[in-house]
């Protein structure tokens, strides 16, 4: 009976207590429920733009989570040891996870077209945010020291210091993390800007194909046009425009907000004004290779070497006015517009020394050069079938006395006819009229030095110059590696009775010139011609307007090229009309250069020494005798 009266007694005892804490609970019911409303309203005040507010809660839910952490320990969420109980835990875990949608919030508005004064008081928001967070931190690591340490007095000034530290670190590391996450957020702003304003254009321009009266929407094909009709061009000044007012707008933001004036610095703060330097420093580098990037997409399309030299001026002033704020990136465009320029030289190159070696080997071009299909092969010397038209180019073709055109003159030359007039200086050989395939190929470089003059970038010359010098050792190769062939088709132009024929319609069988007085036992080979052709005329002339494009003294370039054609010109003027018959109907000499002496006062060491290694070796290892010091009688074709 004495048993069952203490069971009962200590059960009586449970229940009064139960009661008792009942009774409590029921006293604080308004308490607890407003508790338990927190999370809440932290979210309601988060989504309604009330950001002090919530951080105000949060900042009473991080005290009633330090208040707790003496009672029994619990397990959270994450499975951590935290002391408190499991409802105050619950209130602190939803309201913290509040806050992480508050962060985000607050960051996705930077990505929007904000105001200085906005961005600030967003900032301090996020500031304010993250001092919580490390205050909340701070507090469980040191209870969670407190009870690991318990009874250990000797480490308290140690805990302490330490705790100090460890505070300093984490504001540095917040504040750099708000700064990359300023600037990432700004990134995506830069990007939907690029994006509206390219939408703009696109949508103006399409409302202006599809007409001012029409309700219906523009096709797809439409869309396109209007927004191809922009260009290449047009594209690249409009990233250059676009990118420089954004990128001036989001480096002047951030120094505002993140980079204090050296005047009243502490240790503290010029820490983090150097970490703040680093960041944007490493984001302007990534945002300067994405332009150059998109630039090295548009700059290949651009076809005018005038457009080309705009979009150049336009990135460099860029790149100074970005000096202003320390992100001067000059010396990276450059190489840039240099890829692009070499790029489109060597191709142009190459096409113009693929039909070259087509109009040798078949003696056809195709009509439109531009329209020979990708898959053909450069060295291909089957007939093209289909709708590309093809016309016959002669070897050779004799010149009319009067008025300068063959007999056998084709539209070959207003294939690569060059945009741009030059001086008598630079006028393109004449003799050079007489070997068609020789004419087309020295257009096809005038184009491009045309090209290369319209935008001269001196970084690139070395480099076009090694494509110009290894351009002409392939077409000297293809003279020597062909000769056989070339003299071949050749022999038909040494006939008795083509000569005869061709000089009596040019009107050179008339006015004392005898056809009957030409032997074709004398007459030069055909590859032999070519040889002298390339060596002495097409090679220094290409050499020359080359050097006149990057030359910086070209005033004085071109009196030196001056008094040379005008000492050349008193000399075939001065010689018999026998020798003048070699030389050519105009009485001029028939190569610009007969000889290495010649060729040194004319082109200079250096330009020289490309000709001779380059061209005069190449055409000399498969036996021709180019550069010999004779006279230009013994230079002559033999033709006459």
């Amino acid at each position: 009976l004495s048993q069952q009266c203490f069971t009962f007694k200590d059960r009586v005892n449970q229940f009064v207590n139960a009661h008792k804490r009942n009774r409590k609970t029921l006293q604080h019911h308004m308490q607890l429920v407003e508790l338990l409303e927190i999370p809440q309203l932290v979210d309601s005040c988060a989504r309604n733009g009330f950001h002090e507010e919530a951080l105000e809660l949060a900042n009473f839910v991080n005290g009633l989570e330090r208040r707790h952490l003496l009672a029994s320990e619990v397990k959270s969420l994450n499975g951590k040891i935290r002391g408190g109980s499991g409802v105050v835990q619950g209130i602190v875990d939803d309201v913290h996870s509040t806050l992480s949608g508050l962060r985000q919030q607050l960051l996705h508005t930077l990505t929007e077209n904000t105001s200085l004064p906005k961005e600030i008081q967003i900032l301090a928001t996020l500031r304010k945010l993250d001092g919580l967070l490390i205050d909340r931190f701070l507090s469980l690591a040191r209870h969670e020291s407190e009870v690991l340490n318990s009874g250990n007095t000797s480490s308290e000034w140690t805990e302490k210091h330490r705790g100090d530290q460890l505070r300093n670190r984490l504001v540095q590391s917040s504040e750099i993390r708000l700064q990359m996450d300023f600037l990432e957020a700004r990134t995506i702003w830069l990007a939907r800007n690029a994006d509206n304003k390219s939408s703009s254009t696109t949508a103006t321009s399409a409302n202006a194909v599809s007409g001012l009266g029409g309700e219906n929407p523009p096709s797809n094909r439409a869309v396109s046009s209007a927004h191809s009709t922009l260009g290449p061009y047009g594209q690249a000044i409009e990233t250059l425009e676009l990118r420089r007012t954004s990128l001036f707008a989001v480096i002047t933001q951030f120094n505002a907000l993140f980079r204090q004036s050296d005047a009243n610095q502490s240790a503290t703060n010029h820490l983090s004004s150097t970490s703040a330097t680093n960041v944007l420093n490493a984001w302007t580098t990534r945002q300067v290779y994405t332009l150059l990037e998109e630039l090295r997409v548009l700059l290949p399309q651009v076809e005018e070497g005038a457009s080309l030299r705009s979009v150049l001026e336009q990135a460099l002033f860029f790149a100074s006015r970005m000096g202003q704020v320390g992100c001067d990136f000059s010396l990276m465009v450059l190489p840039v517009f240099k890829d692009v320029i070499c790029g489109r030289f060597e191709r142009d190159l190459q096409r113009a020394i693929g039909y070259f070696r087509r109009m040798m080997l078949t003696e056809r071009v195709c009509f439109d050069a531009d329209a020979l299909p990708l898959n053909v092969r450069k060295d291909d010397v089957t007939p093209i079938t289909g709708p590309y038209m093809e016309q016959m180019i002669p070897l050779y073709s004799i010149q009319d006395p009067t008025t300068g055109s063959g007999q056998n003159s084709t539209d070959l030359l207003s294939l690569a006819t060059p945009t741009s007039a030059t001086s008598d200086e630079f006028s393109a050989p004449q003799l050079l009229m007489k070997y068609p395939p020789l004419a087309y190929l020295l257009n096809c470089l005038l184009q491009c030095l045309n090209y290369l003059r319209e935008c001269p970038l001196v970084t690139a010359k070395e480099d076009l110059l090694q494509l110009l010098s290894r351009f002409v050792e392939s077409v000297c190769a293809f003279v020597v590696e062909k000769a056989a062939d070339i003299r071949r088709l050749g022999e038909k132009y040494f006939g008795d009775g083509y000569m005869r024929d061709n000089l009596a319609k040019s009107g050179r069988g008339q006015g004392g010139l005898s056809t009957a007085a030409i032997d074709p036992a004398s007459v030069e080979k055909m590859d032999r011609l070519y040889s002298l052709a390339l060596a002495n005329e097409l090679v220094p002339h290409v050499l020359i307007c080359f050097e006149s494009i990057f030359n910086t003294s070209s005033q004085t370039f071109i009196n030196k090229i001056r008094k040379y054609k005008t000492q050349m010109t008193h000399k075939s003027q001065s010689m018999t009309a026998s020798t003048s018959i070699g030389m050519g109907m105009n009485g001029s000499p028939l190569y610009l250069i007969n000889n290495a002496h010649e060729g040194k006062e004319l082109l200079g060491p250096h330009l020289f020494h490309k000709l001779d290694l380059h061209c005069w070796k190449v055409l000399k290892s498969g036996g021709f005798n180019i550069n010999n010091d004779v006279t230009v009688g013994n230079l002559s074709e033999g033709l006459y």
